[in-house]
């Protein structure tokens, strides 16, 4: 059965009564609109009317309450679903701004100085005995830039042992001077296979010199230029794999 307006009107105002009814406020409003615009002529009519539960006088006050009441009631279901909408929306995060980059560590810049600075010429004179030392017919210059290159890894290898790692570089580190240690080996030998003018064993030393340095030392370096270090591999059908990208 429909509740009449007063009911209606009681449920929304006790406390803590069950959830309103959907389409309440809309019935609310359309009460109030009809009672303001009802024909004056017609309010006097009802006024004049005696109350059927046995009250006398006019209603003019208690419509007037219940017509504010109602007001009132609609306000305040309007801003509370007002209210709920806004919670049930999540709020946009503030922006957050990007941290700036720290400085970089001034021991650890200095160490990759050292060993970028200490392979340059290795990686240069490495590469010419390669190419001068591995071909069919052995440059004359092959004993030459072996020298160079052997004389380049002694002098890196000189400066890493004379350096103590910075936290974070001690594997690099290692493997460096482990390296270092083979390629002034396989140096040894290209120069003793030119020396006794064995050309089969002069391209096998030197790719093998080729291989250690490619690999073991480089692999040193690319970890301390890159450090942490990120493994990357090389060019298919190349035999190395690059640590950092180039």
């Amino acid at each position: 059965m429909k509740q009449t307006f007063r009911e209606e009107l009681r449920q929304a105002l006790a406390a803590g009564a069950p959830p309103i009814e959907p389409g309440l406020e809309d019935r609310l409003l359309a009460r109030v609109r009809e009672g303001i615009s009802e024909d004056p002529q017609r309010r006097r009519t009802r006024r004049g009317r005696p109350d059927n539960r046995g009250g006398a006088g006019p209603r003019p006050v208690w419509a007037l309450v219940a017509v504010l009441l109602a007001v009132v009631v609609v306000g305040v279901l309007l801003l509370g679903g007002a209210v709920a909408r806004s919670r049930a929306i999540p709020a946009r995060p503030a922006p957050t701004s990007t941290p700036p980059h720290s400085s970089a560590d001034p021991v650890a810049t200095r160490y990759r100085a050292l060993v970028n600075t200490g392979f340059a010429p290795l990686q240069q004179a490495g590469d010419d005995s390669q190419r001068l030392c591995g071909s069919v017919r052995p440059n004359v210059n092959c004993r030459d830039a072996t020298l160079r290159a052997r004389q380049a890894a002694q002098m890196l290898l000189d400066s890493l042992t004379a350096t103590a790692p910075p936290p974070g570089f001690e594997n690099a580190h290692a493997e460096l001077i482990g390296g270092l240690r083979d390629l002034l080996v396989a140096y040894d030998s290209v120069l003793a296979a030119v020396a006794a003018g064995n050309v089969s064993e002069t391209q096998y030393r030197t790719g093998l010199a080729f291989q250690i340095k490619a690999n073991s030392v480089y692999h040193g370096v690319a970890d301390t230029d890159c450090w942490p270090g990120r493994a990357t591999p090389g060019p298919e059908g190349s035999g190395l794999t690059w640590r950092c990208p180039k």
